[in-house]
């Protein structure tokens, strides 16, 4: 719905001009270096905010109430400095409790293409036991869609119920998958479609597998973020 214009000056270039070309905020969009060689210094920045500002989204954080003004009544959080400290950062303590009900989130289920963004990092007191980093409950609790990590194997899952009711999993592993693990901060897109799942992690495809379409889901259960897998 627009465009975005990011201004990267080189050695001498003036810095008013560049500040005239690029987007507002200027700290995310202005950029400068003393020469070619000096770009990787910029590179894991510049990543971010051109993966930031390309990708359209639903902000699921605002809706659990992971925001600045929020985030002190839920549950087992704290805030601590995020990414280049412009994203805020919630940090998920043991006894965390982030849910919310989904026909607050998706009253109308999930659709049958979607993509789930995640800008996060493992810390190393994470348990070594699978999580969901996110996930969509039943009525029941049963677990119905979700994203699972499991910190001591270093795979990534995603999982849901295809068309004919019947449970599927995809599981992705490896050394692009692995580095998720060790600390820094990624960002992890997970892309579903009728026939595919796509892992994207700092804006490069490291892993896509066939899966069967999905049946919709109940919107009568709860959807939550760090939970513990049984």
């Amino acid at each position: 719905t627009g465009f975005t214009f990011f201004a990267i000056g080189l050695a001498d270039a003036d810095y008013s001009e560049l500040v005239n070309i690029g987007s507002k905020p200027s700290e995310r969009h202005v950029f400068f270096v003393d020469d070619f060689d000096a770009f990787t210094k910029i590179e894991d920045e510049l990543i971010t905010f051109v993966c930031e500002t390309a990708s359209a989204r639903f902000k699921m954080m605002e809706m659990f109430g992971l925001v600045e003004k929020e985030f002190s009544a839920v549950e087992g959080v704290s805030m601590e400095p995020g990414t280049f400290n412009v994203f805020p950062c919630y940090r998920l303590h043991k006894d965390a409790l982030v849910s919310q009900p989904t026909k607050y989130l998706h009253p109308e289920g999930l659709p049958s293409d979607y993509t789930i963004t995640f800008l996060f990092r493992i810390l190393p007191d994470t348990p070594q036991e699978p999580f969901a980093l996110w996930e969509i409950l039943n009525e029941a609790y049963e677990p119905l869609v979700g994203v699972i990590l499991d910190n001591g194997g270093k795979t990534l899952t995603f999982f849901n119920y295809d068309y004919k009711g019947d449970f599927q999993t995809v599981t992705f592993e490896g050394p692009e998958i692995r580095k998720i693990f060790y600390g820094s901060f990624h960002k992890l897109h997970v892309i579903i479609s009728k026939t595919t799942a796509k892992i994207i992690i700092d804006c490069k495809e490291v892993g896509e597998k066939t899966i069967n379409a999905a049946g919709n889901i109940s919107s009568d259960g709860i959807e939550v973020l760090g939970r513990m897998v049984r």
